[in-house]
């Protein structure tokens, strides 16, 4: 109930853009420094987080009002490949209603956390080749707010403990653990 109260206030005009983990490595400070000079998203907060957080400070970033999650691979999917997803650190705020943006990553990770995450392959080109999806859905407070409960729901849907026990065969749902 508290995710969905946040949820339902988003304000585009306000819009944070959060990174979690280290600019450091790879080409993420080059990809990050882009996004921040983008003129479309100049009027715009960029936050970097990293290691060190205890599980409430992740719940607090998590419940903030107005804030966009960033995925970024170590080289910004530079190689012709696309990464697996940081699943652990994702779910850490997915699992608080979080809206998360993506650049690509691998066919099973995208299957799974479709409509849960909003992947974009040309995140780190110029605005307009961003999908028109995406473009509407930030310009957009109401689509942000659909958005985000539809995808909140779904993830508690997919993840929900039991569920996930019984689909690795370790817990019968009527006798309990194998």
């Amino acid at each position: 109930r508290e995710a969905m109260r946040r949820i339902s206030k988003f304000n585009v005009g306000k819009i944070e853009w959060v990174f979690m983990g280290h600019l450091v490595r790879g080409n993420r400070r080059k990809c990050w420094r882009h996004l921040r000079r983008m003129p479309e998203l100049r009027h715009l907060k960029f936050t970097n987080h990293i290691s060190g957080f205890e599980k409430n400070d992740w719940k607090n970033l998590a419940m903030k009002h107005n804030v966009v999650f960033l995925n970024m691979h170590k080289y910004c999917n530079a190689s012709n490949s696309y990464d697996r997803l940081e699943t652990v650190r994702l779910s850490s705020v997915l699992s608080f209603g979080a809206l998360m943006i993506s650049e690509p990553v691998n066919e099973v990770d995208t299957e799974i956390f479709k409509d849960i995450v909003i992947f974009e392959k040309n995140l780190f080109h110029s605005y307009s080749h961003w999908s028109p999806q995406l473009k509407d859905l930030l310009g957009d407070s109401a689509q942000i707010i659909a958005f985000q409960r539809r995808a909140y729901a779904l993830y508690k849907e997919k993840f929900e403990p039991g569920r996930l026990f019984s689909d690795a065969g370790v817990w019968d749902t009527e006798q309990g653990p194998k």
